[in-house]
């Protein structure tokens, strides 16, 4: 070893590049969940007049709105306050990923310290500064580098010194040293899974409230259009009775079907209301803003081979993806768990120059080295707790298995029945089309034979709650309809692009 001060010191620099050279896991910035994807298929989707672009709901105050689905849609992933919070819970895993992460950096510990001490009539004055770097890498080395100098009374130390510290049997490999980074990736990708999963809910309950509101709109104005059709009822009866075309039990069925119909009007108008409130909560509303819908009950047909559907769920589901990761940090446990039943053995090894003198000039000439080079243990010998860990990790791996192809068949079941519902969805719209129809020629029927005086009013009245009855029937059933193929997407898992490293 050179005995010029400089030299010392490159070596010194050189020491330190080393250990910032130290290879470990490169933390990117995770990607940011997808957009979602516009859902297919639906009604008309025309927005009349939508919010200013970059607005907020809370910033948009006693103005009423018009939403085509797909505008609704969009506003909703953007102002919904719930999912601001499960978005919220995605950068939190990422701060954690981040955090983990940083026990890998090179640490940069600067030290300094004053000192008085004294006895016996004398006393002693020391002051020091210094500076450690330290290092953990992916495989368990921990290695440092020290510059320590201090003068106590008239005497100066320089030291200079390198360690390094290797495990070799437990603590050794990258399964077990980045063990609390790999939990936190796994934390963040569940993270996302579960907020692209929150706007897949968000989407359908959307879509169920959009045509919630269409359903309850008709309803309203049919009960509307009946209310009216039972006022000139009314008004017949009452003229007819004047003139003894008409008796007083055909006054008294019309006043009857009146009140029932204004009762109806009142519960359907009602029904309307809360419809729109739960609307504009979905949207992220508050309760002074005015939100409409702008769409019809026109839709497009759907249709998927149960054989394709089930498959691409197998694909494309997240929640089979988490379970499958699942597998895979239960499998990590159990190689971690296996590790830790081995005894600890390291491997040390240092290196120290140091100078002593009157004065920093002396002491940093170095002239004292030291070196040091063993193994060192330090181990239960049972390590029972250790073994006893390992068996239950074990069992864990076996259990996550098992749940895995559980949760594989619940999915076939969910898509099976999503399929169920669309296609019972489909052919009410058949019967209840039929029914209406049906409906409607009784009314022409019965309102012929009232207007010749074959009949009373009670068959007409009865005809025209029977139309009511189909129409609204017909109503729900398209609107099932529509609501059932966008079930049918989130079963499946195509109701939002997801990235492809979200399936893994």
């Amino acid at each position: 070893m050179p005995g010029h001060p400089k030299a010392r010191f490159l070596l010194f620099v050189v020491l330190l590049a080393c250990v910032g050279c130290v290879g470990t896991r490169s933390k990117d910035p995770p990607e940011p969940p997808a957009q979602p994807e516009r859902i297919e298929g639906g009604a008309a989707r025309t927005l009349a007049a939508p919010p200013p672009a970059g607005a907020s709901a809370r910033q948009v105050h006693l103005r009423a709105y018009r939403f085509g689905l797909d505008q609704a849609i969009e506003w909703a992933l953007a102002n919904n306050l719930s999912l601001m919070d499960s978005k919220d819970q995605v950068l939190r895993a990422k701060f954690n990923v981040r955090t983990a992460a940083a026990a890998f950096e090179v640490k940069v510990i600067p030290r300094a310290d004053a000192s008085v001490s004294g006895g016996s009539g004398t006393s002693d004055a020391s002051r020091g500064a210094g500076i450690n770097f330290a290092k953990r890498t992916a495989i368990g080395t921990q290695v440092g580098v020290s510059g320590d100098t201090t003068k106590t009374g008239a005497t100066h130390t320089t030291t200079v010194g390198f360690e390094l510290t290797q495990p070799l049997l437990r603590g050794l490999g990258r399964t077990v040293n980045e063990d609390g980074v790999l939990d936190a990736e796994f934390s963040l990708l569940s993270s996302e899974r579960s907020f692209i999963e929150f706007q897949e809910s968000l989407v359908l309950s959307v879509v169920r409230g959009f045509y919630e509101i269409i359903r309850q709109r008709e309803v309203l104005q049919l009960n509307e259009r009946s209310a009216e059709r039972t006022r000139r009822h009314l008004r017949a009866a009452q003229a007819r009775e004047r003139v003894g075309l008409a008796s007083r039990i055909d006054v008294l069925r019309a006043e009857i079907q009146l009140r029932q119909a204004e009762d109806n009007l009142i519960a359907a108008q009602q029904a309307h209301v809360d419809a729109v409130d739960r609307f504009r909560i979905l949207l992220g509303f508050g309760p002074e803003d005015d939100v409409e819908i702008d769409a019809d009950l026109s839709y497009n047909e759907f249709e998927i081979d149960p054989a394709t559907a089930t498959l691409m769920a197998m694909t494309n589901r997240l929640d089979l993806a988490r379970a499958r990761n699942e597998i895979q940090q239960q499998q990590r446990n159990l190689k971690i768990a296996k590790n830790n039943t081995l005894p600890q053995l390291d491997l040390v090894f240092g290196y120290q120059q140091s100078g002593t003198g009157s004065g920093f000039s002396d002491s940093s000439d170095l002239s004292d080295s030291m070196w040091t080079f063993g193994l060192s243990t330090s181990t239960d010998i049972r390590r029972t707790a250790e073994r006893m860990r390992h068996q239950q990790a074990r069992l864990d791996v076996e259990a996550t298995r098992r749940n895995y192809q559980l949760f594989k068949d619940i999915v076939v079941r969910e898509v099976k029945d999503a399929l169920r519902r669309l296609d019972k969805n489909r052919k009410r719209i058949v019967i209840q089309k039929s029914d209406v129809d049906h409906a409607r020629q009784k009314q022409k029927l019965a309102q012929m034979k009232f207007d010749r005086g074959l009949a009373d009013n009670f068959e007409l009245i009865d005809a025209e709650e029977e139309i009511i009855r189909a129409q609204t029937n017909h109503i729900s059933a398209v609107t099932d309809y529509i609501v059932s193929q966008v079930e049918v997407k989130k079963a499946i898992g195509t109701l939002i692009q997801r990235p492809a490293r979200l399936l893994r």
